[in-house]
Order: structure tokens, then C-alpha cells, then sequence
């Protein structure tokens, strides 16, 4: 019996330290607290607290209680020999408790609730309610009082309860409690300090009451004090956290706060102190400059440090007691002297305006920029390094050119030390900002030394007999080439992607790894191809030969394509005249749908090779909206048919020539565009051309009248259609004069055709308007 009270006993301390309590723990298993659980969730439950109990102990203890593998725990807890009763809920001072919770952390119960309970039904389920408030024992014991019977709770009802019990607590008459214990004799001076630091104690003690209930414990009350540099010691410290630790070893910080507003209220008021000196502040001070002058001594940082909160202010006993320490010569009079200039009344002395007065300036001299050149150049040179090296990784398109960041990174690679000011002066002296770009070469033409050559061994001559390999056959050539047209546009080098998987250092490499590398150079093939390719250049049962393969694309491949290439871009005597007329009606087209030349073929070239099929000419012109002739697509097909390949279109060669003619006034002129008015006449040129009708026929003119001059058959610039059409002394709007160069432009120009606008205004019929 009394090993077991002990062990209860120490199950209810060790859960007390854990922010539990016993019948908590046990809740959290049995929610219909039936009085037992399985054996194992008890031996889970010490486990969770870090209780330790011997196996011997604690089977002596439960085996009384236990029942088949149930644990009767209400049973084994009731010291008493009373049943256990059911768990009761929260109190009213546990909901005010809560309501001081919310408030202290700004939180309004309703509008955090209301995002959970998404009907606004004034409840929420109790997980939703521990996981927005914290599953403490004070949360735990809200949701027994205000549960309902399916399993929520009922906010609502607990806000009001809130708002009542503060109601009734504002509104009961106040019963002063007062500190019955009796203060240390030095608790005056504890308050001095903590008035004299400017220190607000409750705001630090709120900051550390995490779950704010009003106590910390001695400990972490104890730590505060320590903070606040009060001038007792270490006995007297504790003495003082004892004389307000209740029964649990818990402070409740704000009556010691009261107590500490009591004493210094009951302080006399201090004034600074007025007495007759009989020295000079400026001798003392004259004094104390010409010593730190010579001595550069270290009393500013001493002062500093004895004000860990950056106050400005110290006590003028730890004052004085620096100065002599620092071997300050001063006497009585000059202690009154300076005591009179910077206390300020309260016990302590200013010192920060006292280390400006004796304190000479001190002015940090930033070097210029030619002077961290010059710097630098040494570095360098003492240390055998050139800087251009490394600056011309971060080149990466070889422009000469780099940010002025990189030179940062590039500097600290050689551990080249620099402060922001010397950063910021060399960069002024570079460019307006970081990102801005120099020329790094002649930037280090005259910081790198110049080194000796290094001295390369002679290599040594070995005979070997390069090996002669057959010409592969067609189809394999042809998928070499391919290989190279590919690897060319992506910038790889074959033989050094296949090289750096070889580990065995043998000309081969895997099989797979062979497949995926080719398609990576030409995604393009097919998987026959990789297939014919693969099994062309098998060495082993798994690997394949690729060294054969780089030399075939060496020997063979690379004469085949620098051909093709020639033949391709070679044009004995370029396209026939009927060619260029149709590449500047295509040109001029393009310009107009403001379409690039090269993305008229890319969605029919996944592989980027340069061709596509002559049959699909027509098709891909018509998806653009130009019209030709079957004998325009053939004169396109002969002049720029693949000499190798005379199924497949050079569309690079056609749009090369496309890009560089220059369309003259006079080839925009000759190129006729079809008007929107040609086929379908849009109803809103027609209800504008009938309006013109009409207000031409109340003036009593003729529309061709000022159009006389005009030769038959040929168009006539915008201008001179603007300057006709005014003439008639209408009033029009300049969208309506878009609308009617748009519908009647002749070509490319712009030009218009005023014959047929003559005769749409001369045939005109009244439009209904619908």
C-alpha cells in the first residue's frame, strides 16, 4: 500500500512537471472514463511523461488490478478506497482564465471559431477546438463544460459565458490582497535599481509567462532578475524569489510588479544634486582627454559593457570603479565635478555624453579607388596569381564583358579581403551599379602579373598505325549526318558526352546509355534508325563501340555533310525572276501578318533540320493565308530542292533569301492585295457608303467630280482620297476614313481604288437598319 501511494505519488509530480495531471492522461484513452485500459496504453503513458519504473516494481504494483490484459487504473489511483468520480469541468475562474488567455493574445473567440464552423451553427468539433487553442489542460477542461452531445462545442455559449463571468468580476467590489509576507530589508534597493535602469519588469515577465497564467516558476524568475543587474547578491537574490514563491514553486510576477510601483512611489524624490564644487569640469576633463590621447585606453567598451540593455546609463559607483580600474588618476574633486556634469539624479551617470567629451574623433580614412588597385596588384603579385582566368568563367558568351558582381565573387575566390566601403568605391569607379558590365580584360591588363611560361615536357613520339576503317554504308551515313546537323545546332561535342561515360576506359559503352545519348543528340530518329545504328557498332553482347563510330563520323560523315551544306547554301545563279516576285509577295505578306519567316516551317520540322517535304509547300503557304498558283509552288521547289535529297525543301535558304530583300516603294505598289469589299461587302461599309450617297445627293454633286483627274485603271494615294473626299464639305469621322482606306486598299502601298469606290457610292441602296 505504501509503495503504491509512493509511485502515485510520484506519477502526479512528474505529470505535474509535463503541464498534466494524471486523470488527464488516463482521459485521453478512456474518453467514457469506464475505469480501465489495456495494460500497454498505461505502460505507453508512463513511457510519455519519461517515468521510469523497474519491471519488478511495477508488476508487484498492477497485478492486484489487472484483469486479463485490462487495467483497473480508477481502481489503482483511488487511495481512498473511494470509486473515482467522473471528471469535472471547467469552473468559472477556469473560463475567466481562458478569457484572460484570448485577450492577452489579441483573439476574438467568435471570428476564430467562425472560420471552422463554415454554417455559422455556433459550434465545432472539439479536435477543431484543440487545434486552434492548444491541447492544455485548461483548453481540455473548456471542452468538458461546454461539450453538447455529439461531440462539439458550443462556442457561442462559451463566449457569453466569458463575457458574463468578466462582467461580474468588473462589477464585484475590489478586496485588496495584499502581500502578506514580510519584504527583505533590501527590497528598496531592488526597486531603485529596477527604476534607475528604466526597466518595465512586467513586460519581461509576460514575454516569458508562455501560457500567460499570471506565475512563472522560480527558476525562470530567478533568470529574470539575474537580467536586470540589480546590485544584490546571488543569497539575497533567491532570498527575494522565495519571499514570493507560493506553495507549488510558482512567482505570481505581478504582485511583485505591485510591490516594486509601491516602493518607488514611496521613494522620496530624488533631484540631481546640487552641491558647490570646488573644481573645474573643463580641467577634469582637459585632463582625461590628454590621458586617452596618449594611452588609447579601453573605457568606452568597459562602460558598454556594464549597460547589457543600451540604457545610457550606469550606476556612478560601477562609473568611478571603471575609471580607476582603467588607472584614471582622479580625485575627490573631480569625482564631485563629474558626478555634478552627467548624473542625472537618479544614482547614474550619463556615459555616453561623457565618452563624446574625452573621446577624440576618430575618422575612418576610405581608401580611393586606384589606391585598392594598387592593392590588389600586390596581392596578386606576391602571391603569383592572375585574376583574367577566373573572370573569364563568368563570360560565358565571350563578349568581353561581365557584371561587376562576378569581380566580387571572383575576388573572394582568392581570398582578397575588402570592406563594403572599398567595394563600393571600386564599383563607382567601374559602373553606376552591380549589375552593370565592364571590360574585365583591360581591367586585369593592368593589375595581373606577368608570370614565366610554364614548361611543357616534350611529348614523347610513339608509332602507332592509325587504323583504316570502310565506308559505312548509306543509310548509316545518313543517320550520321543527322547526328551532327543536330549536336551542331545544340553546341555538344559527341565524343566527349560518350567519353565521360566510359568508365572502363575502353572505346564502349553500355548499350542503353549508347540509344539514350543518340537520341539525345537527334530526337528526331526514328527507333529503327537507333536500332540500325546500334547494331552496327556492337563490340560486346552489351556494350557498344563508339570510338568506330566518332572516327566513321571523323572520316566519312563530316566530308558528306560539309557537301551537303555546300551544295545547300550554294546558288549558282540564285532564284529565277519568277522565284523573287513570288519570295516579295511572300515577304511583303509575312511583314503584313507580322508573322517571323522561320515559324512558318518550325511546327513542320520537329527536329530543327532545316527541311520539309516538297508536297507539304502548299499546304503549310496556305495556312498562312497567301495564295499561289500551282506553277509558283514549282518554281519555290526547283530553286530550293535539296541537291542530296531532292524530296525535301531548303526552307532555311528560302527564307535567307527571304530576309534579305529590301521591298521598294514600287514593289509595294505592284503588289495588289484582295479589298474586303471584293467578295462580301461588310455591312458597315455599306450603311457608310450609302450615308455618303445620300449627303452627296442633298449637296446636288457627282461623286466622281473630284476624282476627274484621276487616271482610269491605276489607284491614287490615301492622301489625295482624303483631299477628294473632303472636298465635298462632309463632315467625317477619322475612324470612317480608316474604315474606307481599309475596305478599298489596292496593295501593299496602301493605296486606293476609287473607281470602285465611285461605283459602290453610285450603286448604293437604302440599308435597313435591323
Amino acid at each position: 500500500m505504501q509503495d503504491r501511494i509512493a509511485f502515485i505519488t510520484e506519477f502526479r509530480t512528474i505529470a505535474r512537471r509535463k503541464g498534466t495531471t494524471p486523470e488527464d492522461l488516463f482521459h485521453d484513452w478512456d474518453p467514457d472514463e469506464i475505469g480501465k485500459i489495456k495494460y500497454e496504453l498505461f505502460r505507453k503513458i508512463l513511457s510519455s511523461i519519461n517515468m521510469w519504473v523497474s519491471e519488478a516494481r511495477i508488476a508487484t504494483l498492477v497485478q492486484p488490478y489487472l484483469q486479463e490484459q485490462d487495467f483497473l487504473y480508477a481502481d489503482f489511483m483511488n487511495v481512498d478506497g473511494v470509486t473515482e468520480t467522473a471528471r469535472v469541468g471547467a469552473t468559472d475562474d477556469d473560463v475567466a482564465e481562458f478569457g484572460r488567455q484570448l485577450q492577452s493574445r489579441c483573439i476574438f473567440l467568435q471570428d476564430t471559431m467562425e472560420e471552422c464552423d463554415r454554417h455559422h451553427c455556433g459550434h465545432v468539433s472539439v479536435n477543431h477546438f484543440l487545434r486552434t487553442f492548444g491541447s492544455t489542460p485548461l483548453t481540455k477542461k473548456i471542452c468538458e463544460r461546454f461539450r453538447n452531445g455529439e461531440n462539439e462545442v458550443e462556442y457561442l455559449q462559451l463566449d457569453r459565458e466569458i463575457k458574463r463571468i468578466q462582467h461580474e468580476q468588473a462589477t464585484r467590489p475590489p478586496t485588496q490582497i495584499g502581500f502578506n509576507k514580510e519584504l527583505p530589508l533590501y527590497f528598496n534597493q531592488v526597486a531603485y535599481d529596477i527604476n534607475a535602469q528604466s526597466v518595465d519588469p512586467l513586460s519581461t515577465f509576460l514575454g516569458l509567462d508562455k501560457f500567460k497564467r499570471g506565475t512563472l516558476p522560480k527558476k525562470v524568475f530567478l533568470n529574470a532578475l539575474y537580467s536586470f543587474n540589480l546590485r544584490i547578491n546571488a543569497t539575497q537574490l533567491v532570498q527575494l524569489v522565495e519571499a514570493f514563491a507560493d506553495n507549488n514553486d510558482q512567482v505570481p510576477y505581478r504582485v511583485f510588479c505591485d510591490e516594486i510601483q509601491k516602493a518607488i512611489v514611496n521613494q522620496p524624490p530624488s533631484t540631481k544634486s546640487t552641491f558647490s564644487t570646488k573644481g573645474s569640469i573643463d580641467v577634469t576633463l582637459a585632463y582625461l582627454r590628454d590621458v586617452e590621447k596618449n594611452r588609447h585606453s579601453q573605457i568606452g567598451e568597459k562602460l558598454r559593457i556594464l549597460d547589457p540593455r543600451d540604457t545610457g546609463l550606469i550606476n556612478s559607483a560601477r562609473f568611478f570603479k571603471t575609471l580607476n580600474a582603467e588607472k584614471f588618476k582622479i580625485g575627490q574633486t573631480d569625482v564631485d565635478v563629474l558626478e555634478q556634469e552627467y548624473s542625472d539624479g537618479n544614482g547614474n551617470i550619463e556615459y555616453r555624453r561623457f565618452l563624446a567629451d574625452i573621446l577624440p574623433p576618430t575618422v575612418q580614412m576610405v581608401p580611393t579607388a586606384s589606391q585598392i588597385i594598387d592593392r590588389l596588384r600586390t596581392y596578386l603579385a606576391d602571391r603569383q596569381l592572375r585574376l583574367k582566368p577566373r573572370l573569364v568563367r563568368y563570360d560565358r558568351d565571350r563578349s568581353g564583358q561581365i557584371a561587376i558582381r562576378d569581380l566580387a565573387h571572383a575576388l573572394h575566390s582568392i581570398s582578397f579581403d575588402f570592406t563594403t566601403k572599398e567595394w563600393t568605391m571600386l564599383m563607382t569607379s567601374l559602373g553606376p551599379n552591380a549589375a552593370s558590365l565592364f571590360d574585365y580584360a583591360a581591367f586585369c591588363d593592368t593589375i595581373d602579373p606577368v608570370l614565366p611560361e610554364p614548361v611543357v615536357p616534350e611529348p614523347v613520339e610513339t608509332r602507332r598505325e592509325p587504323e583504316v576503317r570502310e565506308r559505312p554504308p548509306e543509310d548509316i551515313l545518313n543517320i550520321l549526318v543527322s547526328i551532327i546537323e543536330s549536336a551542331k545546332r545544340q553546341k555538344v561535342g559527341i565524343y566527349e558526352e560518350f567519353r565521360a561515360r566510359d568508365s572502363l576506359h575502353q572505346g564502349t559503352v553500355p548499350t542503353s546509355q549508347f540509344q539514350s545519348l543518340v537520341l539525345r543528340f537527334n530526337p528526331s530518329l526514328s527507333q529503327r534508325d537507333v536500332a540500325t545504328l546500334t547494331e552496327f557498332y556492337r563490340d560486346q553482347p552489351f556494350r557498344t563501340n563508339y570510338e568506330n563510330m566518332c572516327k566513321d563520323i571523323s572520316n566519312h560523315a563530316k566530308q558528306v555533310y560539309h557537301e551537303s551544306q555546300r551544295l545547300a547554301s550554294s546558288a549558282p545563279n540564285g532564284p529565277r525572276p519568277e522565284t523573287l516576285e513570288v519570295l516579295r509577295r511572300l515577304k511583303s505578306h509575312l511583314d503584313y501578318q507580322r508573322i517571323s519567316p522561320e515559324e512558318v516551317f518550325f511546327r513542320y520540322d520537329s527536329s530543327r533540320s532545316g527541311y520539309v517535304m516538297k508536297n507539304r509547300l502548299g499546304a503549310i503557304l496556305e495556312a498562312t493565308n497567301f495564295e499561289t498558283s500551282r506553277l509558283e509552288q514549282q518554281f519555290l521547289e526547283e530553286d530550293f530542292q535539296d541537291r542530296r535529297r531532292p524530296e525535301l525543301l531548303n526552307y532555311k535558304l528560302l527564307f535567307r533569301f527571304v530576309n534579305e530583300l529590301q521591298l521598294t516603294v514600287n514593289d509595294l505598289s505592284s503588289i495588289r492585295i484582295t479589298s474586303q469589299v471584293s467578295n462580301v461587302p461588310d455591312r458597315q461599309v455599306a450603311i457608310l457608303v450609302n450615308s455618303l450617297r445620300e449627303r452627296i445627293q442633298e449637296r446636288h454633286k457627282r461623286v466622281r467630280d473630284p476624282f476627274s483627274g484621276c487616271t482610269p485603271g491605276e489607284p491614287i494615294p490615301a492622301r489625295e482620297f482624303r483631299q477628294a473626299v473632303a472636298s465635298f464639305g462632309l463632315i467625317i469621322r477619322e475612324v470612317d476614313y480608316l474604315t474606307l482606306l481599309r475596305a478599298y486598299r489596292f496593295n501593299r502601298q496602301g493605296d486606293v481604288d476609287w473607281e470602285k469606290f465611285c461605283h459602290d457610292v453610285e450603286t448604293s441602296r437604302t440599308v435597313e437598319m435591323v
